[in-house]
């Protein structure tokens, strides 16, 4: 007689990761695992992150994962020491989304993996979810896209267009995307 196995929720973590992680290595992201995110640097001011949040429903048996994706911009990089000589850490500026807000339905999207399930048709769906919708919209970040001169601005270069798209400074009311400026 056939038994059932069962699997724990860190081994469904650790196999979303290995699969998240052979599809995009190969686009320039490297896993980090103090942030435990994907990170791409494609340029000196400007830097690339996929994270997947995961969380486990005793209730219900589930590992529920998302997608969240990040992009950071150096907002002063000309600018590398304070008065008195004294040497400051340059601000970053940095926005985060969900990728359902970048699909057409324009919600919070996530996964489900119950734990007594092969998890492996869903992780791949995941994967090619990153693939077609977050890789395109990362790439489409511009960090020198027309600007104002050298003057501060109050969204770094190239995320206009990502405002435009809908993103107000700070979020849009009700989502959890937001643009924020890190010291």
């Amino acid at each position: 007689m056939g038994e059932l196995t069962r699997t724990t929720p860190l081994a469904v973590r650790r196999s979303i990761r290995q699969s998240v992680q052979e599809a995009l290595s190969g686009h320039g992201f490297r896993y980090e695992a103090a942030r435990q995110a994907f990170v791409r640097d494609r340029a000196v001011d400007l830097r690339d992150r996929i994270s997947l949040p995961t969380d486990f429903h005793v209730d219900r048996n589930v590992v529920v994962g998302t997608v969240n994706l990040a992009v950071h911009c150096i907002a002063d990089a000309g600018a590398s020491t304070g008065s008195g000589g004294t040497h400051q850490r340059p601000r970053w500026k940095t926005l985060t989304w969900n990728i359902g807000y970048l699909m057409p339905q324009r919600q919070w999207m996530e996964w489900e993996f119950p734990l007594d399930e092969d998890i492996h048709p869903r992780a791949a769906q995941l994967v090619a979810t990153i693939v077609e919708v977050a890789l395109p919209w990362l790439d489409q970040v511009d960090p020198l896209e027309s600007g104002a001169g050298d003057r501060p601005r109050s969204v770094p270069p190239g995320f206009a267009s990502l405002r435009r798209a809908g993103l107000r400074r700070g979020g849009t009311a009700g989502s959890r995307n937001t643009a924020t400026e890190v010291a």
